[in-house]
């Protein structure tokens, strides 16, 4: 009987299959390290993630990895599945840093590997679609895409003394808030979608002044970080402003609102003032 390791027809087979079981995109680098294999011959053990799964990626040739890979930063990845000695594995073909400006600012990319929520990336892909202004889903994407922005909007607490006081408690709170905006029948299309983007990136400016082990910034020792979340979001604002002004306006009201109600906004949006804060006050899960 032949052995396999050298039959002609495994081998064909072999090389039919291997060039099918390709893949290319781009994840969020959650993980790296380098050390030798049994040979001695060293090996780059690639740890990424999505919104939805997570793998590892070998590189047995460095000059597969183009460029400086940060962690914790996106990156395009080619790899090929291939049989090794200890069964098979994702061999890296080529990695090099992911450019934001080509690739679009996507949730997909999120990296779920790092979200202390279970669930929470897909279930805040869910909630922002259910905006159903396109321009305002596209709005909250770029949002919290910001390469100084996603990772610490999954990870750190939204505050460190009251509820979602714990690792990933802004985003905890954030679809949670979301949820119950859902709920309010009494609200209309575009006032749930205003409402829902609040509830998400409301208090986004926290990810600059909170950290994933519950403790504050620099910057969080001078400055309420709510209070950041509009200059955070004025690029997008100013981008929203020129395919959809009125709501762009409206939204500004929303995000800047304190709590000292200003009298000066209109009952629409004091009305969904009221509603956002109630819900975001609802009990953590």
């Amino acid at each position: 009987m032949a052995d396999r390791k050298t039959d002609p027809k495994t081998k064909n087979l072999q090389s039919n299959i291997e060039p099918a079981f390709r893949f290319k995109g781009n994840y969020y680098l959650v993980g790296q390290v380098t050390k030798p294999d049994s040979n001695g011959n060293l090996v780059s053990v690639l740890h990424i993630s999505d919104a939805t799964n997570q793998l590892k990626i070998f590189c047995r040739d460095q000059l597969c990895i183009s460029g400086d890979l940060r962690p914790n930063s996106l990156v395009h990845v080619e790899a090929q599945l291939v049989k090794g000695q200890r069964g098979v594995y994702w061999q890296g073909k080529y990695i090099e840093p992911a450019n934001f400006s080509l690739i679009g600012r996507h949730l997909t990319y999120l990296p779920s590997a790092l979200c202390p929520v279970d669930g929470g990336t897909i279930r805040l892909i869910e909630l922002v679609s259910r905006i159903s202004d396109a321009n305002l889903r596209v709005f909250v994407q770029k949002v919290i895409m910001h390469p100084h922005v996603a990772v610490q909007y999954l990870t750190c607490p939204a505050n460190l003394y009251e509820n979602y006081n714990f690792a990933g408690g802004l985003l905890a709170e954030a679809i949670q808030t979301g949820y119950a905006i859902t709920m309010y029948s009494s609200l209309t299309q575009e006032e749930r979608d205003l409402g829902l983007v609040a509830a998400l990136i409301g208090n986004i400016g926290l990810t600059q002044t909170f950290t994933s082990d519950l403790k504050e910034t620099a910057l969080g020792t001078m400055i309420d970080g709510r209070k950041l979340t509009i200059e955070m979001c004025r690029n997008e604002l100013s981008q929203l402003h020129q395919v959809a002004p009125d709501i762009s306006a409206k939204l500004q009201n929303l995000l800047t609102f304190t709590d000292t109600k200003p009298t000066h906004l209109s009952d629409e949006i004091n009305r969904l003032i009221i509603v956002v804060e109630a819900c975001r006050t609802l009990p953590s899960f």
